[in-house]
């Protein structure tokens, strides 16, 4: 992931669902003033930041084992905005997975408002096809990009060396 519009997963649990925070600052792209205020925070961010939750929830589920890739956004509804300095509330809940990919329920939420919500669909590129040495390189991104964003989450769990993997 080039820009990660998560802040911190709040809540995790394999193979149902992920709540994560992002914190809209100023620099996310929407820094500009429009007129008295500042230009809110894309629809299309959100809906990438509702994706990178599913994502995260499917990868964090099979244990990194491959790469979800967003295919499908369904149904897509914007109700709200956000602007530099709002809280967004984003929930993922796995609906349906199998080897091929993954259907998942999103949305978003400001104060309790709604913002966004969806339904998506994610691929799941394997990474056996890579090699060993570039699917641990890749395992090892993804599980830093959960680790970062759920510390907590990982002091509670047995390290295991990659090498074991």
């Amino acid at each position: 992931m080039r820009y990660i519009l998560i802040d911190r997963i709040t809540e995790f649990e394999a193979g149902k669902m992920l709540k994560a925070i992002k914190n809209v600052t100023i620099s996310d792209g929407v820094g500009r003033p429009h007129g008295a205020n500042w230009m809110p925070f894309p629809a299309a961010f959100i809906m990438e930041s509702m994706a990178q939750a599913a994502g995260l929830l499917v990868a964090m589920t099979i244990d990194y084992r491959a790469q979800p890739i967003l295919a499908k956004v369904q149904q897509m509804r914007v109700y709200g905005r956000a602007e530099p300095g709002d809280r967004i509330d984003v929930f993922a809940g796995l609906e349906d997975m199998h080897e091929a990919g993954a259907r998942i329920y999103v949305n978003s939420s400001r104060s309790g408002v709604p913002l966004a919500e969806a339904t998506v669909f994610l691929a799941l590129l394997s990474f056996e096809d890579l090699g060993m040495e570039k699917a641990t390189k890749h395992r090892r991104m993804l599980r830093s990009v959960a680790a970062n964003l759920a510390p907590e989450l990982f002091c509670k769990v047995k390290k295991v060396p990659l090498a074991t993997i």
